[in-house]
């Protein structure tokens, strides 16, 4: 898994702004959907990210779990992340 060639991103104030330059969608990422995406571009596994996102959060493995993966799903949809 990783990001999308021909993005261009930058984190403001806690969010991540991602521009694809293919089709010239603007993505804004929250402060989760932010961390999970720099998790990607680290290259941390999906358990490093859970891990991050629990210690982060207070909530529980199998929760952060199912959302990371459901996230990560909707980064590949839209074509950010492959």
């Amino acid at each position: 898994m990783k990001i999308k060639e021909n993005l261009a991103y930058r984190q403001i104030e806690g969010k991540i702004y991602i521009v694809d330059t293919s089709n010239s969608s603007l993505y804004c990422l929250n402060d989760t959907g932010s961390l999970i995406f720099k998790g990607i571009e680290k290259k941390l596994s999906v358990e490093k990210i859970v891990e991050k996102l629990c210690s982060e959060y207070e909530v529980e493995y199998s929760v952060a779990e199912k959302d990371v993966k459901d996230y990560i799903e909707i980064l590949k949809n839209f074509g950010i992340v492959e």
